[in-house]
């Protein structure tokens, strides 16, 4: 569902123009620059790091990043970029570090809580995900609010707490309709033998999106458990045109090979 592989997502919301520069506060012939200077350097570091992003020298890109926000250290927008980074990086460890870091510099900044939230969802830290996403959704500013409930709800149900995650998947389709989210809810009604409201959930979910393969093969697993062979049947191969060499594809034929044969159980 994700979010952290747009690394400059976050830049490209705030924008260069967003970054302060202080006036020259001290001279002398001393060999440390002096706060322009370095912030000047890490405005420069900065955007080769946008540069190499986009060749895909990620090594590289982080790097630069590192030297951006070492001359610049209280500036979030580099904080955020090299957290975002490490993330889509995997090092969830150094990119924690430096979200906190962009939260303790800027207490208001909801996308370091949202963030964070994502990290340890991604770890399946379920208490601190919950946490996090749960401050992010209380702030303003939010932007996209439907993708934080579906993962607020996300970690509910991890939890054990589907009542929980259905009220925030609910708000969430209020704020807009959305394939991946009727998809999650469909799977939470299927795991508590709601195969009724699972049904509708798919259903809707095509309504969004009619070839979503995914949809289709789930929808066919409910019509087989109420033994309508017939629709389960036009579901599978559904997902057999639409994604043939997926996974789901050959689970799909091997189910239709299972099934009793269409005239013996009409339509």
């Amino acid at each position: 569902m994700g979010p952290h592989r747009n690394i400059f997502g976050y830049i490209s919301r705030i924008g260069l123009t967003g970054v302060l520069f202080l006036a020259l506060l001290l001279t002398g012939c001393s060999s440390t620059p002096d706060r322009e200077e370095s912030q000047d350097l890490a405005r420069k570091s900065y955007e080769e790091a946008i540069s190499l992003q986009s060749l895909k020298m990620y090594d590289e890109m982080t790097a630069k990043l590192r030297e951006a926000v070492k001359w610049d250290p209280e500036e979030t927008l580099y904080q955020m970029t090299l957290a975002n980074a490490l993330f889509f990086q995997e090092k969830l460890d150094e990119a924690e570090k430096h979200y906190k870091e962009s939260i303790k510099i800027n207490p208001q900044l909801t996308d370091g809580y949202r963030q964070l939230g994502r990290l340890y969802m991604q770890r399946g830290d379920w208490t601190n995900a919950q946490i996090y996403l749960e401050d992010a959704i209380s702030r303003p500013g939010l932007s996209q609010p439907h993708e934080l409930y579906n993962w607020l709800a996300v970690t509910y149900y991890a939890q054990g707490k589907f009542s929980d995650a259905e009220q925030k998947w609910q708000e969430a389709l209020k704020i807009k309709e959305n394939h991946q989210i009727r998809l999650n809810l469909a799977r939470a009604y299927r795991d508590n033998e709601l195969f009724d409201l699972a049904q509708e959930s798919l259903e809707k979910a095509l309504e969004v999106k009619p070839k979503s393969a995914r949809a289709h093969y789930e929808l066919a697993q409910l019509y087989l458990k109420k033994r309508d062979f017939g629709k389960a049947r036009d579901s599978f191969n559904k997902v057999i045109r639409l994604d043939p060499l997926s996974e789901m594809s050959k689970s799909s034929r091997k189910y239709l090979e299972l099934m009793p044969p269409g005239p013996k159980n009409g339509r």
